[in-house]
C-alpha cells in the first residue's frame, strides 16, 4: 500500500537526512585509485581553473534516478513562498470553495535527480585526474582507507550504480532537482477540496555530497545503511567550491563510520525517542563532522595549491570561509580550524577515529570561551 505524505518526513541537513514512521536519517559525501606518494613535480591544474570560470551549461539535461516520495523542506518552503505570490490563484480555489477558511495539505512530494553532463573532454579529463590526484593525497597523508571503486564521468543518463560495498564517484558539470508535488485545498468543509499539481526543475548548486541512511525501528532497533555512490560537480561561482570537493567528501566519507558510532551511542543511552530529539542529537554530530573536515580542508587545500596551481587567488579561501560562517551547521568551524593547527591534522583524525565525543567536547569548549 503506497505511503502518504503526512507518514513519511523528512528533514534535510547537508550530510543528514531524517524522518518517521521508523525513524530514517540519511547522513552525507573509471579509475581504481591508489593511496600512493603524489610526486613532487606534480601536473598542473590551472587550465582547470580557467574551465571552471566559464558560464555554467545547463543542457542537455539527464535524469540520474528515479523518483523519491522524501520531503525536501526547503523545496516545500518555496512552493509556499509560490502560492504566496499567487493570491489571484489562492482567491479562485477559495471561490471553487465555496468561501470559508482555507486550509491546504501535503498530499505528494516526489523528486529526482538530474544532471548535465560534462561534454569538453579536456575538461572532463583534466576534473577526473585532479581529483583522482587529490584524493591519493588525502589518503595518503591522513592513513585513512581508501572507500572509493571507481570515479567516473557521467553522459550517461539513468547510470548503473555498482552493487558493492565501495562509493562509485560520479563526475557531472551541473545537477538539478526535478519536482512533482500535489497540494489539497478545503475549508471547514472536508468533503470538498481542490487539488493543485505543481512541477517544475531547480539547479540545486550541491557541488558535492555523499548520504548515508540510519533507521530507527519501532523496536528501536539500529541500522545504518551507506549510499554506494557520491556526485561531484565541476561548475560553481567561485573555482575553490569545485576544488575542495575532492578533500571535503573523502573526508566526509572515510569519518563517517565514526560519526555513526557517535550518533548510536548517544541515541541509546539517551531518552531519544520522539522525531526533534533525534534531530537534535543528528544535528550536533553534523556540526561536529564539519568541523574537523573544515579544519583539515584548511590544512591540505594550500599544500594542493602549492602543488597543482600557478597564483591561484587565495583570497577565494577566505570568500569561502566567510560563506560557511553563516551556515548553522559550520557553527564549530572556527573553533574545528585552530584544532587542527594545534593538535595537528593526523591527531585530530586519531582522536576523532578512537573517541569522537572527545573531539566534540574540545570544539564545545572552545566555542564556549570565544
Amino acid at each position: 500500500m503506497r505511503q502518504t505524505i503526512e507518514n513519511r518526513r523528512t528533514i534535510f541537513y547537508n550530510k543528514i537526512i531524517i524522518s518517521s514512521v521508523i525513524i530514517v536519517v540519511t547522513l552525507y559525501s573509471s579509475a581504481i585509485l591508489s593511496a600512493g606518494t603524489l610526486p613532487e613535480t606534480a601536473s598542473n591544474y590551472s587550465r582547470l581553473v580557467n574551465f571552471i570560470r566559464l558560464e555554467d551549461k545547463n543542457k542537455p539535461i539527464y535524469v540520474f534516478n528515479d523518483f523519491e516520495e522524501t520531503i525536501d523542506e526547503a523545496s516545500v518552503k518555496d512552493f509556499k513562498q509560490y502560492f504566496s505570490n499567487r493570491q489571484d490563484l489562492i482567491g479562485k480555489i477559495k471561490r471553487d470553495l465555496g468561501g470559508g477558511s482555507l486550509r491546504w495539505k501535503l498530499d505528494n512530494f516526489r523528486h529526482r535527480l538530474l544532471f548535465v553532463p560534462e561534454t569538453r573532454d579536456e575538461y572532463a579529463a583534466l576534473h577526473k585526474n585532479y581529483c583522482t590526484d587529490v584524493i591519493d593525497f588525502i589518503l595518503n597523508e591522513t592513513r585513512l582507507d581508501n572507500p572509493y571503486t571507481q570515479i567516473k564521468i557521467l553522459q550517461d543518463e539513468d547510470p548503473d550504480i555498482p552493487e558493492n560495498p565501495g562509493i562509485t564517484v560520479f563526475l557531472v558539470h551541473n545537477l538539478a532537482r526535478e519536482y512533482r508535488v500535489t497540494y489539497s485545498f478545503f475549508n471547514e468543509n472536508p468533503k470538498k477540496e481542490v487539488k493543485i499539481s505543481l512541477r517544475g526543475t531547480q539547479y540545486i548548486g550541491e557541488i558535492g555530497s555523499y548520504s548515508s541512511i540510519l533507521e530507527i525501528k519501532k523496536d528501536g532497533t539500529i541500522k545504518f545503511v551507506r549510499y554506494n555512490y557520491t556526485i561531484w560537480q565541476n561548475s560553481a561561482q567561485l573555482p575553490y567550491n569545485v576544488l575542495i570537493v575532492p578533500i571535503e567528501e573523502t573526508l566526509h566519507i572515510a569519518l563517517r563510520p565514526h560519526t555513526e558510532r557517535a550518533i548510536r551511542h548517544e541515541l541509546k543511552s539517551s531518552a531519544a525517542v520522539k522525531t526533534n530529539d533525534v534531530e537534535q542529537i543528528v544535528e550536533q554530530w553534523v556540526a561536529v563532522e564539519e568541523a574537523l573536515v573544515g579544519g583539515l580542508v584548511n590544512v591540505f587545500f594550500p599544500q594542493i595549491v602549492s602543488r597543482y596551481f600557478d597564483n591561484f587567488p587565495l583570497v577565494e579561501i577566505e570568500r569561502g570561509l566567510e560563506s560557511k560562517l553563516r551556515i548553522k551547521k559550520y557553527r564549530h568551524l572556527l573553533e574545528g580550524i585552530r584544532m587542527v593547527e594545534n593538535t595537528g591534522y593526523q591527531a585530530a583524525v586519531d582522536l576523532y577515529t578512537r573517541n569522537p565525543n572527545k573531539l566534540k567536547e574540545m570544539l564545545i569548549k572552545a566555542r564556549n570561551k570565544s
